[in-house]
């Protein structure tokens, strides 16, 4: 599990990105294997990935997890360099400890603020993504810089330059809607784990409103709709 801390419901007052395993989610660790009383606290500091301070450019949800060929934790996030540009960021854990590494060198601040739900807020990140052995990807959105695309070496956790083929992640099949109520789409929540069987994927599939930001809903609501696991071979 990933998260961030808030001092308060401005969302700039995110900080701390922060890191616990649990096998069966009563007994949890730190990425080192140590025991973590429960409740977690901030104060507990070898559950800190890296000490983000409140302000620092990251946001909940913002922070992805995913998981190397040696099935170590990689997280990546975007955060305010030292000079206050907004950049994105991939740590994994290595020899006992959180190696940080830059993905981008951008030169633009990105600012944001607020309570509730937030748009966009300037900045957008995917997790990672394997697409060939030893080559990871991830896509982003930015105010300034557009939409683009990393491609990482897994060793070094550093963006090579070249091109990759990234297929389609899901069959056509399962991206058409099925309800007819307007503004429904599909939503998607993909497995991390790694299933015995490789050839094997699973997810979960449900149609929903869009994002309403906190604002009552007006109108007669959609009926309820089914949620469903969908095993891909």
């Amino acid at each position: 599990m990933v998260w961030v801390w808030r001092d308060t419901p401005d969302c700039a007052t995110n900080h701390d990105l922060s890191y616990a395993r649990s096998r069966d989610l009563v007994n949890w660790e730190t990425a080192a294997g140590e025991a973590v009383d429960l409740p977690m606290v901030l104060s507990n500091r070898a559950l800190i990935v890296d000490p983000i301070p409140s302000g620092g450019g990251i946001i909940n949800g913002g922070e992805k997890l995913f998981f190397d060929r040696d099935n170590r934790p990689i997280v990546n996030y975007h955060k305010s360099d030292a000079n206050g540009n907004m950049q994105l960021y991939a740590t994994r854990f290595e020899d006992g400890k959180w190696v940080r590494r830059q993905l981008t060198r951008w030169d633009k601040p990105v600012k944001f603020s607020g309570g509730g739900s937030m748009p966009f807020i300037g900045i957008r990140v995917s997790g990672l993504t394997r697409v060939e052995p030893g080559v990871l990807t991830l896509t982003y959105r930015h105010k300034d810089y557009g939409r683009g695309r990393l491609v990482i070496d897994e060793q070094s956790l550093q963006p090579i330059d070249r091109q990759v083929s990234v297929p389609s992640a899901y069959p056509a099949e399962l991206g058409r809607r099925r309800s007819r109520v307007e503004g429904m789409s599909i939503r998607r929540a993909a497995d991390i784990g790694s299933p015995r069987d490789k050839s094997v994927r699973y997810l979960l599939q449900w149609e929903t409103l869009g994002s309403n930001y906190d604002r009552p809903r007006r109108g007669k609501l959609p009926p309820p709709g089914p949620l469903e696991l969908i095993e891909i071979r």
